[in-house]
């Protein structure tokens, strides 16, 4: 077992955790959470990260839909969220764009859960997904 001092460069759930402003800032309000109690700051920490992002998986089903029915707007919002979904991203981008898969929602909930002491230790083991 390798012990990190941080989640920079590490890929829990094949997700690159990078560096970004917005993940500084998520980061913050974290720590601000740290002397909560513990059913409170779960809650609040899985909130700030269901707030971060909307589902891309949903939003590329409902867009791909509309698509269906001939709207040119609705395609290229279907082809935005399948990229988010289908392709490889660091988490930054995923909040960038403030749209997810389970794999970016869960790579953002392990930083914050982290940053806000939800435990003694912090331990995620991920299998390489087949793409």
């Amino acid at each position: 077992m390798e012990h990190l001092n941080t989640y920079i460069g590490i890929e829990p759930f094949t997700v690159l955790v990078d560096d970004s402003t917005q993940l500084r800032g998520l980061a913050e309000r974290a720590r601000a959470l740290r002397q909560l109690p513990f059913p409170d700051k779960l809650q609040q920490v899985k909130q700030l990260a269901i707030d971060a992002m909307v589902n891309a998986y949903e939003k590329m089903v409902v867009w791909g839909r509309k698509a269906a029915t001939g709207d040119s707007g609705a395609r290229e919002q279907h082809q935005k969220f399948k990229g988010i979904v289908f392709q490889g991203h660091p988490l930054s981008y995923a909040l960038q764009q403030g749209a997810g898969c389970c794999r970016y929602q869960g790579a953002l909930f392990f930083a914050l859960g982290y940053e806000a002491d939800l435990g003694d230790q912090h331990f995620v083991h991920a299998s390489p997904v087949n793409r």
